[in-house]
């Protein structure tokens, strides 16, 4: 079970590193055996594997015979379907190289499919807020059974706390790289909205505050590995474009990696011509997840690559991919930054018609103030995680922040 999961995890990567060996004419055998000699930085499960298929090939005499009995090894994942049918195209029309391509476009197509499943959840989950909140304003002012504060505030924050998992879930999807400090420190954002239980308006204060201190601690570190993925897609297209002016393979990377103003790939220059191995280098300098992806593509793998632009173009295809399943992403978490604006409205539009029927009315209308803060931030949460790969380090969360607490304060103290 574990083995399969694992596989079908970095199937995809094993897609990418295959399409950049068939387009150069290799076969899936000469990938196995650039994985059981370290050449190819992949998963822990597929280097067992390489090492498996290694002592079958050697046993049976013939790499295709080898590759079928590989395949059974790899029940119950993806990989298994893969290496049969990849067997018979081997030993009917030899066309491996479409098929493999074709076997990446289906791949990237059942990614986007489970990526708008997670989204129509996340979607789901803000009409429930939506629900909830009308709900909550209505049960927290009525004198007849007026809902405890801590008791709306638990289930704003349930519902709230599972639409950002999902969010940080799919963008693992889309090659982000959401750290688990980071994803810890907003959870504990969310759970330290708990303070407006204590005393609201103080409760504000040190919960901005500690949205203050959030900020310093994952701001830089969001912004360094957006810069370093941002760079590694320079060195890709500086490389392709060197190599289209007929500039061998590895001499355009060493002359791409010179131009880079970051440590980082000056440390790879540097391990590189000191004559390091190349996957042992990607690995240790930790680079974001599409960033080790391009890195990893163009440095182990260029010897296999003749000198011309095919196994760049490989790589080139894969991110373009990738950014399109970003694109598809951002767009929707545009859509959702509007729940957020409308939870206030709605919060804010209960406030003033309550506000009118005295009579009806308890002391605990001002907590719709409350409500609005909690909910309104998040409903923000998981459209900035999906828009900027976080919430606290997002362009937009001051802004959401601000509203939320503006808000909170003229509800709370009756300006309204």
């Amino acid at each position: 079970m574990k083995l399969s999961r694992c596989l079908d995890e970095s199937y995809l990567d094993f897609l990418m590193h295959l399409h950049g060996l068939e387009i150069n004419g290799l076969k899936a055998y000469d990938l196995f055996s650039a994985i059981r000699k370290e050449e190819v930085e992949i998963a822990d499960c597929y280097k067992v594997l390489a090492r498996l298929y290694g002592l079958l090939e050697t046993a049976l005499g013939d790499p295709q015979l080898a590759l079928y009995k590989l395949s059974d090894i790899a029940s119950g994942s993806k990989l298994t379907s893969f290496l049969r049918g990849y067997g018979s195209v081997l030993l009917t029309s030899g066309d491996t190289r479409t098929y493999v391509s074709a076997a990446l476009r289906t791949e990237f197509a059942a990614l986007r499919a489970k990526i708008g499943e997670k989204l129509k959840f996340i979607e789901v989950l803000y009409e429930a807020i939506l629900v909830a909140v009308l709900s909550i304003s209505i049960l927290s002012v009525l004198p007849l059974w007026p809902l405890p504060l801590v008791v709306g505030i638990f289930i704003l924050q349930l519902v709230g706390l599972t639409s950002y998992i999902t969010a940080v879930y799919v963008t693992k999807w889309m090659y982000y790289n959401t750290s688990a400090l980071s994803a810890a420190l907003e959870v504990f954002f969310i759970l330290a909205s708990n303070l407006l239980l204590v005393s609201v308006l103080y409760g504000l204060v040190v919960h901005l505050l500690v949205f203050g201190v959030l900020c310093v601690i994952v701001m830089k570190p969001v912004k360094r590995r957006v810069a370093i993925e941002g760079e590694s897609l320079k060195i890709l297209n500086d490389t392709y474009s060197q190599i289209m002016l007929g500039e061998p393979a590895d001499i355009a990377l060493l002359n791409s990696l010179k131009r880079s103003p970051l440590l980082e790939f000056r440390l790879l220059l540097h391990s590189l011509l000191s004559g390091f191995r190349a996957a042992e280098i990607i690995r240790k300098l930790k680079f974001p997840v599409l960033a080790f992806k391009v890195m990893s593509g163009l440095v182990t793998l260029m010897h296999y690559s003749p000198p011309n632009s095919t196994h760049v173009t490989s790589i080139i295809q894969f991110v373009d991919e990738v950014s399109n399943l970003r694109k598809y992403v951002e767009e929707k978490a545009k859509h959702y930054l509007l729940y957020s604006g409308i939870v206030v409205l709605l919060i804010v539009a209960s406030y003033v018609m309550i506000a009118r029927m005295p009579a009806v009315v308890n002391a605990n209308a001002r907590v719709l103030g409350v409500y609005a803060y909690v909910s309104a931030i998040l409903t923000a949460m998981p459209a900035c995680l999906l828009k900027d790969r976080t919430f606290i380090g997002s362009k937009l969360a001051v802004p959401a922040t601000i509203l939320a607490s503006m808000t909170l304060v003229l509800l709370y103290t009756g300006i309204f």
